[in-house]
């Protein structure tokens, strides 16, 4: 939308699908295939092929596109990356992955083990802008009154997948004996639908003072929420860089996170956030962080030369070539 007002063009190829059964599956995923291989055969000799998400469609798409000679932008936002590592030296990944027009990474220890493996690979950093920092400004120029709170309000995770340890982190927080002194909010608006229901289970035989969102939310909703959380509790297994935890520490909560994340790029320009190293700490550090005064303004500008469109948009007009 943003590249749109330089008078770029685009078109969307929509390759999710829901599938009940393994064979529905693949048809779901092949259908997929020829969708992007009808869309980059017609493409002209200046368009650029954009994969946000190396998906088996796009894995088994992208080789005959570059055999095609087609230009192809690849973007890795997450734990798609961990998926490419077990198959990167399989299939003559190496042969396409450098035939590409750009390879790209928000984080900078995973271009840094990319460029291990393929070192004469076009791979760069680059951030996606997060337009909701500009609505967190929007809400809090105009002063739109938050609703009172009453108890801190912990926000634990940002989904429903497994990768966010909620189940690990309901059991920690149940067995708390400080736990009625906060409310705790679990966004589960998208991710793992079965794990949704596990982690629903076990909320309602929990003791926790809990409320669950499931809606999704954008805009200024979203800032809205991101402005009332005191708390996130952001401990992931695997994560690169997470746009919703930074939407939060640029709001001013206070965020725990897990020291055996790949965030260093934010560390090291001296975010200040509270780190575990392992989840049975997670109680103590609550307290603590509930207790802490954080720098919100330094926080802040950490987060929007990192995230505010403003800034970031200049890579993308230079990636892209507009």
């Amino acid at each position: 939308m943003r590249l749109a007002d330089d008078g770029v063009r685009f078109k969307r190829i929509n390759c999710t699908y829901i599938a009940s059964s393994r064979f529905r599956r693949v048809v779901a995923v092949l259908r997929g295939v020829v969708n992007i291989l009808k869309a980059g055969r017609l493409s002209r000799g200046d368009d650029l092929l954009v994969f946000h998400y190396l998906s088996m469609q796009a894995c088994l798409a992208i080789p005959i596109l570059v055999l095609l000679k087609k230009r192809i932008v690849l973007h890795f936002w997450g734990t798609d990356y961990s998926k490419f590592k077990k198959i990167k030296s399989k299939f003559l990944v190496g042969f396409f992955i450098n035939k590409l027009n750009a390879v790209t990474f928000a984080n900078e220890a995973a271009l840094n083990d990319f460029k291990l493996d393929f070192p004469e690979s076009n791979a760069c950093k680059l951030t996606f802008g997060l337009e909701s920092i500009d609505f967190i400004d929007e809400v809090v120029s105009e002063g739109a009154p938050l609703q009172e709170r009453h108890l801190p309000v912990v926000v634990c995770g940002t989904n429903s997948s497994p990768n966010q340890q909620l189940l690990e982190v309901i059991d920690v927080l149940d067995a708390w004996d400080e736990k009625g002194r906060y409310k705790f909010v679990f966004p589960l608006a998208y991710g793992d639908k079965n794990h949704k229901k596990m982690i629903k289970t076990r909320l309602s035989s929990s003791l926790l003072n809990y409320e669950i969102n499931e809606e999704f939310m954008i805009g200024r909703q979203l800032a809205t929420f991101r402005l009332k959380a005191s708390i996130l509790v952001q401990v992931q297994k695997i994560d690169f860089l997470s746009g919703a935890m930074l939407e939060h520490v640029y709001a001013g909560t206070k965020v725990i996170t897990g020291k055996w994340l790949p965030y260093d790029q934010v560390r090291e320009c001296g975010v200040n956030w509270f780190e575990i190293d392992k989840l049975s700490e997670l109680p103590g550090m609550i307290r603590l962080a509930d207790k802490s005064v954080i720098d919100g303004g330094r926080n802040k500008k950490i987060v929007a030369d990192l995230a505010r469109w403003s800034e970031v948009i200049v890579k993308w007009k230079g990636l892209y070539q507009v």
